[in-house]
């Protein structure tokens, strides 16, 4: 069982886990993703550590529950096959159906650097289906479809303006902005973002207009211009 922990405000943090229902055959042989299961949460004072809240869901196993804080002091869990905002009492502020006949247990989540933007991926059998949704409204900003063994032209970070992944050949490191195909290629004088095939150089948005890029054990942040160009020139 591995807990899944975050902070919604200064005021209030929350605990998650998925419990699976025990069955002769699950307790021989270990629950497995999608079986019947439970969700429970737990909110706790993040001054005190008093509890404040809890509730229990019936859900699919998987061994990471999805739980994240939203900066109006909400929590975004998933159970099922769609995605609640619940408040610090676990009280339903909003729903919405999981998109591309996802579940979740089959489904990976991830906030923008401000929390506003959601980076949603739900596995299938041959490709996933990645979207970015509005956190507070769980509506739709874009959405596309990524064969499982891409490797080029797939997104590895996100902000809520910009998304960051890898294309050409050999691969480096590009840019472009949600909505749009065309990936331009993130090049700066003394900054080599190139790799070798197999190999992924990691990154990380800090905000909007700062991006973190490890190689060996160096980081560098490097910011851009908030108008992207065709012919880019970003220095460190």
């Amino acid at each position: 069982m591995r807990l899944a922990v975050d902070f919604a405000d200064d005021e209030h943090v929350a605990v998650a886990w998925i419990s699976p229902d025990v069955t002769k055959l699950s307790e021989r042989n270990g629950p497995k993703t999608g079986e019947p299961a439970h969700l429970h949460v737990v909110v706790l004072d993040a001054r005190t550590g008093l509890k404040q809240s809890q509730k229990d869901w019936s859900a699919g196993y998987s061994q990471l529950p999805l739980l994240l804080g939203i900066p109006n002091g909400q929590f975004l869990i998933c159970v099922g096959n769609s995605l609640r905002l619940v408040s610090p009492a676990l009280d339903l502020v909003r729903e919405q159906e999981l998109p591309n006949h996802g579940s979740c247990s089959s489904s990976l989540a991830q906030l923008s650097p401000s929390r506003r933007t959601l980076l949603l991926s739900i596995r299938g059998e041959r490709a996933y289906y990645e979207g970015l949704l509005n956190v507070q409204t769980l509506t739709s900003l874009s959405g596309w479809i990524e064969p499982n063994w891409a490797y080029s032209g797939k997104a590895i970070a996100f902000s809520d303006d910009w998304m960051a992944g890898y294309c050409g050949e050999p691969r480096e490191i590009c840019l472009r902005r949600p909505g749009q195909e065309e990936w331009l290629p993130l090049r700066s004088e003394g900054l080599d973002t190139r790799m070798a095939k197999g190999w992924q150089v990691p990154v990380r948005f800090l905000n909007d207009e700062l991006l973190a890029i490890s190689q060996k054990s160096t980081t560098v942040a490097m910011g851009f211009p908030t108008k992207l160009r065709t012919d880019i020139d970003w220095r460190v």
